[in-house]
Parts: structure tokens; sequence; C-alpha cells
């Protein structure tokens, strides 16, 4: 009996040691993946670390600052970007300029805008159809320190008067068009700019190849012709040679035969050619 209860002891002991052991191997997983999530957390923070040192910031970096300190920074700068809103602004007043929009938003603390030029082409047409010389902006963006403020100003503004004084105010009867973009940052239209860019760019690429063939067509085609023609012109000409010498061997014949009847009558002639001799005079005598 004794021996049994040994036995079972020593049996619960190494199931103990073994439950001990599990819950160990289960806190160091669990110890594993808070690491590997904090690192994932610290690799994303240098990455908008990075995007922070590449653009120009607000984000003091030419401190002294150790990694802490720096991801502190990118962190309070992250939280800071997602608070800003952006408006879109899909038509511009006519002639209305950055710095006099700038100017009617000032007062909603808006920090960044981007308004889009006409092309130089739509311009020079709209100059040479007796507009003025001014330049004309198609489309913006306004960003806002906050997104409460600018779904606020896009409500409110959409679709109103721009107002103003009479006296020299040449877009007082005109409205304002404006919504909110949603989850929308600066980052975003940088990005629309740069897909913009290539696009502009593989189009152009692809019209240059699309000449580029077209000429190349072309060039083959005047090629194929030139050779077409020369290959024509030169059968022209042994044919016109061959039927000159056909003419010529024509009236070598016909003058041999010609040259054959002539010989055949003159010895015709000259053999039942009649003569007549003439008598001989008689004198009478008297």
């Amino acid at each position: 009996m004794e021996s049994k209860e040994n036995e079972y002891s020593e049996q619960e002991e190494i199931i103990g040691e073994g439950e001990d052991i599990e819950d160990l191997e289960a806190e160091g997983e669990d110890e594993e993946e808070g690491q590997n999530q904090a690192s994932l957390e610290i690799a994303q923070l240098e990455q908008t670390l990075k995007d922070l040192t590449s653009t120009s910031t607000s984000l003091d970096i030419t401190k002294n600052l150790n990694k802490e300190e720096l991801i502190a920074e990118a962190k309070s700068y992250k939280a800071a970007q997602q608070k800003k809103g952006i408006i879109y602004l899909p038509k511009i007043p006519p002639f209305m300029n950055p710095s006099t929009i700038k100017r009617l938003f000032k007062k909603f603390n808006c920090e960044r805008m981007y308004l889009s030029p006409e092309s130089e082409g739509a311009r020079k047409a709209r100059r040479k159809n007796g507009g003025n010389y001014k330049l004309k902006f198609k489309e913006g963006w306004i960003e806002f320190a906050d997104k409460k403020v600018a779904k606020e100003v896009a409500r409110c503004l959409n679709g109103q008067l721009v107002g103003g004084k009479k006296r020299h105010n040449l877009n007082r009867d005109d409205t304002w068009l404006m919504r909110y973009l949603p989850k929308f940052k600066w980052e975003n239209l940088k990005e629309k700019f740069e897909y913009d860019k290539k696009v502009r760019e593989e189009r152009l690429k692809m019209s240059l190849s699309q000449a580029k063939r077209e000429q190349n067509f072309y060039l083959e085609k005047a090629e194929i012709s030139k050779k077409v023609k020369y290959a024509t012109e030169r059968q022209k000409k042994r044919e016109s040679k061959g039927d000159d010498k056909e003419k010529e061997q024509l009236m070598d014949r016909f003058e041999k035969k010609r040259r054959k009847n002539i010989e055949k009558t003159i010895k015709y002639q000259q053999k039942h050619q009649r003569t007549y001799k003439q008598k001989e005079p008689k004198i009478k005598e008297l």
C-alpha cells in the first residue's frame, strides 16, 4: 500500500510539474505575441516617421532626440493629422485666386489649400474667343485643422452666395460648391497627383508609340510603293524593248520580201523582154 501511495504521489508531482511547464509556455507565448505586436507598432511608427521626414511637415527632426521621443513625436503628429479634415471645391468662382480664398477661410482655421489651374490649351482658347488674360482655376482642396469645422463649413456654405460688398466684388453673385471628403487626408491628395502624373506619362508614351507605329507603317508602305513603281517601270521598259525588237524584225522581213519581189520582177522582165530589130533603111535610086 505504501508503495502504491508513493507511486500516486510521484505521478501527481509529475502532472503538477507538467501543468506548471504548460502555464510557463503559455505565458511565454503571450509575452512573445505582445512583443511581436509592440514591434509591429514600432515599425509602423518608424514608417510614419520616415514619411514625415521625407515630406515638409511641422515635425522638428533637427533635435537630437532618442528613438522613444521620436516615436512619441510621430504618434502626436499622427493624432493631429487624424483630426484634420478636407473639403473639395469642384468649381471655383471665376477668377478667384488662392489669396482671396485663404483670406475668406482663414477665420475657420484653414491650414493648406491647393487650386488646380486650367490647362494652357484651354487658357489660350478662352483668350482667343475674347476672354481676359487672368488665370482661372478649375477645382480645389482646402485642409482645416478640425474635421468638425470642415464638415460644418461644407454644410453651411454649399449652394450659398459668396456675398460681400458690392463695390469691386466680381464674385458677389457666385455660389459656393463644396463637399466634405470623409477619411481623406492630404497624403491621399499627393498620391492622387502622383497617380494622375503617371497616367499622363503612360498616355503620352502610348500616344508616342502609336504615332511611331503609324509612321513606320506609312514609311514601309511608301518604300513598298517605290519598289512596285520601279518594278513596273522596268517591266514596261522591257516590254517596250521587246516590242521594238519585234517591230524591227517585222520591218526586216517586209523589206526582205519587198526586195525579193523587186528582184523577181526585174528578172522576169529581163527574161521576157520583147526586142524589136529595126529595119535597115533602103535608099531608092532616082
